[in-house]
C-alpha cells in the first residue's frame, strides 16, 4: 500500500507540474516501442511514460519495461532495462 500510494504521488507531481514547461512538450507518453507511441522519440516529455520500450528526452517519470533516455533527461526512472544516450 505504500508504495502504490508513493507511485501516485510521484505521478501526481510529474504531471501537476507539466504547465510550467515551453509548448513544446508533452505531459504524457504511452508506448509499446519507441516508433509505436503517441509522441515520436523526438519529442521531450514532461510528465508521466508509460511503456513496455520507450525512448525520449524526459523530464519527469518513466515506468516501463525498457526505458532509454535521449537528450538532456532528468526524473525517476523505473524499469528492468534502463539505458542513457
Amino acid at each position: 500500500m505504500k508504495t502504490l500510494f508513493t507511485f501516485t504521488a510521484l505521478a501526481a507531481l510529474a504531471v501537476s507540474t507539466t504547465g510550467l514547461h515551453a509548448d513544446d512538450s508533452h505531459p504524457f507518453q504511452a508506448s509499446l516501442t519507441p516508433d509505436i507511441a503517441i509522441y515520436p522519440r523526438t519529442e521531450v516529455i514532461h510528465g508521466l511514460t508509460l511503456s513496455i520500450w520507450g525512448e525520449n528526452p524526459q523530464q519527469g517519470v518513466a515506468l516501463g519495461i525498457v526505458n532509454g533516455s535521449s537528450g538532456d533527461s532528468a526524473g525517476f526512472t523505473w524499469g528492468f532495462f534502463n539505458y542513457a544516450e
